[in-house]
């Protein structure tokens, strides 16, 4: 069995755990934490996908990466990088490693980010993580609407 949050601290899963354990699990959660057994056979971020990190690390090794025009939050440390060589361990560690939403939200709005794009089928950021400050928006791309409103703002219109 493995622990994992999914998007916040407060939503954990379970990774190898019959579904008879999550009652006893739930209970050595904090109040607040939603936890659920997870279906997939492995999930990602967790430890059951070291191998295909190994995997993923030699075939990265073999790319190039160039420096970005602007620095890339990565969702593996929580923290903003712009060096390949720290762009390649993010995204290695992204495979078998958690993902620290809460953390990368935090960073970019200590960094003045407040426009907010959801490239995503659905609202990760407005249904998962909603503790934005009132001044942050979120443009969702979900449906044909969304997408057009989100391009009209973008562009000014």
């Amino acid at each position: 069995c493995e622990v994992v949050n999914f998007y916040t601290r407060l939503n954990a899963g379970v990774v190898g755990m019959d579904a008879v354990l999550a009652a006893p699990f739930r209970a050595l959660l904090p109040r607040r934490t939603k936890a659920k057994p997870c279906r997939e056979v492995g999930a990602f971020h967790t430890s059951p996908f070291s191998d295909t990190a190994k995997a993923v690390d030699g075939i990265v090794k073999e790319q190039k990466f160039s420096k970005p025009d602007f620095p890339l939050y990565c969702g593996s440390d929580g923290r903003r990088h712009s060096l390949p060589a720290e762009l390649k361990r993010r995204f290695v560690r992204a495979v078998d490693g958690p993902v620290l939403w809460e953390e990368v939200l935090k960073a970019m709005l200590k960094d003045g980010v407040r426009t907010f794009v959801e490239l995503a089928p659905g609202a990760m950021i407005t249904e998962f993580i909603c503790d934005l400050p009132s001044d942050a928006e979120v443009l969702r791309t979900d449906t044909p609407e969304n997408f057009r409103r989100a391009v009209r703002r973008l562009a000014g219109r």
